[in-house]
């Protein structure tokens, strides 16, 4: 009695799952009924075979300016090496970091030649100390500020513009700071390592170029000057008074400061310089 009582209760059990999963067999359907009728809606042909279809992703029409929608996969790839796609940025916070990895970790020959010595300079190392770094505190907010900063000038300027704004920034502060900095101070040579001048360039960059007739460039332009005033206005304060030391190391903002000039100085020259005119025919890019 046992056994018959134990299958009685099992087929119950297997009465009500056939119903659920029948109700739920017609819900699954009536969903799927719906579904068609939107991608109808939206002028997506029906897949042939009995598969779904395919996932969808929305391509702009250059044509009618009108969105439309095509299957996954068909449309063109990644923007690779675009102005969006933040590649100059990246290739710079690569390169930082294998300067850190070849000169602070594995200590390999020939990486200390890649750091700006004031009493015996080389060409070189007025690009070259750019990726080099103090120490970990040092490479990371160095990084930080790269990675935020550095994005916000790409987006405007393109991949080569924050590249390119990144070393002539970087040049020109390291000239101050070799300028202006002893070659010796009390009895060892001095030498300048770090991105932070260029950083201050990109800081003067992603303002300036927003400073436009235009309402969301503004408001970027005013969320990020407020930052960079208060660094700026800061580093002057430094200076004044004598300098920062940290971890031992003097904090060159002369080197800061000549940065965010570069920068400035960058964009308005830049501002200064003729809009290329199309030729016979062409159009202007």
């Amino acid at each position: 009695m046992a056994s018959l009582g134990l299958c009685a209760g099992h087929g119950t059990a297997y009465a009500l799952q056939l119903r659920d999963t029948n109700r739920d067999i017609k819900c699954l359907r009536s969903t799927t009924s719906c579904i068609r009728r939107c991608l109808g809606s939206l002028g997506v042909a029906r897949s042939s075979g009995s598969c779904p279809p395919r996932r969808l992703q929305l391509k702009c029409a250059a044509s009618s300016g009108r969105g439309q929608v095509q299957p996954y996969g068909k449309g063109p790839g990644p923007l690779v090496g675009s102005s969006n796609g933040g590649n100059g940025v990246y290739l710079l916070m690569l390169l930082c970091c294998a300067a850190f990895l070849a000169d602070n970790l594995l200590h390999l020959p020939g990486t200390a030649a890649m750091h700006l010595n004031h009493a015996r300079p080389q060409w070189w190392q007025f690009l070259s100390h750019l990726f080099c770094h103090a120490d970990w505190s040092h490479l990371s907010g160095n990084l930080f500020n790269l990675c935020v900063f550095g994005k916000m000038v790409e987006e405007t300027e393109g991949a080569v513009g924050v590249v390119a704004a990144f070393l002539v920034c970087g040049v020109g502060a390291a000239l101050a700071t070799f300028l202006l900095t002893p070659a010796t101070v009390n009895g060892q040579v001095t030498v300048s390592v770090g991105a932070s001048g260029a950083i201050f360039g990109l800081f003067a960059v992603s303002v300036a170029t927003r400073l436009r007739w235009n309402l969301k460039q503004l408001l970027e332009a005013a969320v990020l000057g407020q930052f960079v005033v208060r660094q700026v206005l800061a580093e002057a304060g430094h200076q004044v008074a004598g300098g920062l030391r940290l971890g031992g190391l003097a904090v060159s903002h002369a080197a800061h400061l000549a940065g965010a000039a570069v920068g400035v100085a960058l964009v308005l020259l830049l501002r200064s310089l003729p809009e290329p005119q199309s030729g016979a025919g062409g159009q202007q890019q």
